[in-house]
């Protein structure tokens, strides 16, 4: 069961693959599984491969987890936080004179300060642009996490990944190496703020979700 509206466009999250996708339910009832991840459904052995190919693949190119692609991303993102973070330190002064001014009940067609705040929406753009940069970085971080759930190295079978295959043989387990300790910090760093009671970008089926359910910010 779910609960979206019916009978029109709406985005929604696949329940196998996580990935926000576009539906149009008939009826409440209706499995909200995207077309890539029906094919997949069952419990047979040969079902379940299909769904690891599928979701890595469909990962792949939704979030762009190349290395080379991932690096760039990573330091563009990187780069709008800063440059946005340096913007909101120099207006900090005018926000100051703006306080001032509103607090005094000063007429902002006789203040500077005010007149120039309605006038320059800088403010508002900017901590909206950071905001959106951390958003599409942790959505990327999430698909990443979903991989490694599916492909890390088994603790019980030395030289295993999870998903049975040899650890050097496994294209997953080896993509996801140049940014293993990127992710555990994201992660490390979501978790603190899911148990302070902070918005987070953590997967639902996550297991520190489970135990303390905390709000979660919808990506995008």
């Amino acid at each position: 069961m779910h609960t979206y509206p019916l009978h029109r466009a709406v985005e929604a999250k696949c329940a196998c693959c996580k990935i926000d996708e576009w539906f149009k339910f008939k009826s409440s009832s209706d499995h909200v599984l995207c077309k890539a991840c029906l094919r997949h459904q069952g419990d047979s052995s040969a079902k379940l491969k299909v769904r690891d190919f599928d979701h890595v693949h469909r990962w792949e190119a939704h979030f762009g987890v190349a290395q080379e692609e991932r690096a760039a991303e990573e330091a563009r993102l990187h780069d709008v936080i800063a440059s946005k973070d340096a913007e909101l330190g120099d207006m900090r002064p005018q926000i100051s004179d703006l306080r001032s001014a509103l607090e005094q009940g000063v007429d902002s067609a006789a203040s500077p300060e005010v007149e120039h705040w309605f006038a320059d929406q800088r403010i508002g753009e900017a901590s909206e642009k950071r905001e959106l940069a951390y958003r599409s970085r942790d959505r990327a971080f999430c698909a990443l996490l979903g991989i490694d759930q599916r492909h890390h190295e088994d603790e019980r079978r030395s030289g295993l990944c999870s998903c049975g295959q040899r650890l050097a043989r496994c294209r997953d387990y080896e993509a996801l190496l140049p940014v293993v300790n990127s992710l555990r910090g994201w992660e490390n760093k979501q978790i603190d703020r899911l148990r302070t009671g902070l918005e987070h970008g953590l997967p639902d089926d996550h297991p520190e979700v489970q135990k303390h359910p905390r709000p979660r910010y919808r990506a995008g």
